[in-house]
């Protein structure tokens, strides 16, 4: 049974785990119909942004990538370390900004934290191993169509076109555009970890269910925590607007209680392979999407 957060309530669902400690997303700062898109890996509490320097970003991240229906879209390097540039403008239509950290060893020695296994610093007290993946959901609707000029009159003989023939060409039209940009939204992108919408999220409601299946290496994970929160829920994103266990075939039914943008997170944890190398393999990933009114 799901637990959502009433927003009379003083209970709060307290974020637990390592991997949830600090949010790591994909952050789009613009994005408009017919303007090139700025987009930036984001990590902090979502959505306020702790800066990255451009050497630690190189060295840990993967580059941002974006993609539409249509194909990859290509960036460029932005302002700072962490943030694209799209090189052509955008056109209507879905996209993802993809985000990934580069999967690496953190042990915790007496020292500090280092980024080793425990074979390659003895002074290790624990070791984990894994990584973040990030994904934002961005919707282009198309531009508003002028409104069409009155037609002259037809010259006496000349054949009339039939008015049931025009109307039905335009929604066969849309509704294939449509089904396009839904089969895209569902379809996964490939990330280790990740966050696949059942539905186009742009169908979704406030208090309607929002279907979310969740893929380890293609295949789905059961028994994951999957929790939910709105900007500006709580301060530092402490606790959770909603939280859920996924079923065995990897699916949780979100249920937005608020429109406006909300960050979808999972884990997942476990012993390491060759524990005289680390102690534990984690993964973490997020899914930031827009609740319509």
């Amino acid at each position: 049974m799901c637990k959502i957060l009433v927003f009379s309530l003083a209970i709060l669902i307290t974020w637990s785990g390592s991997a949830w400690a600090i949010d790591f997303w994909a952050g789009v700062e613009k994005a408009t119909l017919g303007e090139p898109a700025q987009v930036f890996q984001g990590m902090g509490d979502f959505p306020k942004l702790n800066p990255i320097k451009a050497e630690s970003y190189k060295e840990r991240y993967d580059p941002i990538t974006m993609v539409g229906a249509g194909g990859q879209v290509k960036l460029k390097a932005g302002k700072s370390g962490e943030s694209f540039v799209s090189e052509e403008p955008l056109s209507a239509g879905s996209y993802y900004v993809l985000a990934s950290s580069i999967a690496s060893f953190a042990s915790r020695t007496p020292d500090g934290l280092v980024r080793k296994s425990k074979t390659e610093e003895p002074s290790a007290t624990t070791c984990s191993y894994g990584g973040n993946f990030g994904k934002a959901l961005v919707y282009l609707p198309p531009a508003p169509e002028a409104p069409e000029a009155p037609e002259a009159p037809e010259a006496d003989g000349a054949p009339e076109a039939s008015p049931a023939a025009e109307a039905s060409e335009a929604p066969e039209a849309s509704g294939a555009a449509e089904a396009g940009e839904d089969s895209f939204v569902i379809k996964p992108v490939g990330q280790k970890l990740e966050l696949v919408p059942q539905i186009n999220p742009q169908k979704i409601k406030v208090g309607e269910k929002f279907p979310v299946k969740v893929l380890f290496d293609d295949q789905p994970l059961a028994s994951a925590n999957l929790g939910a929160f709105f900007v500006g829920f709580t301060e530092g994103n402490k606790a959770l607007a909603f939280s859920e266990t996924t079923n065995e075939e990897g699916l949780v039914e979100i249920i937005p209680l608020r429109p406006g943008q909300w960050l979808a997170k999972v884990s997942k944890s476990g012993p390491y392979s060759d524990l005289s190398v680390c102690d534990r393999e984690t993964y973490a990933a997020s899914l930031v999407f827009t609740v319509a009114p």
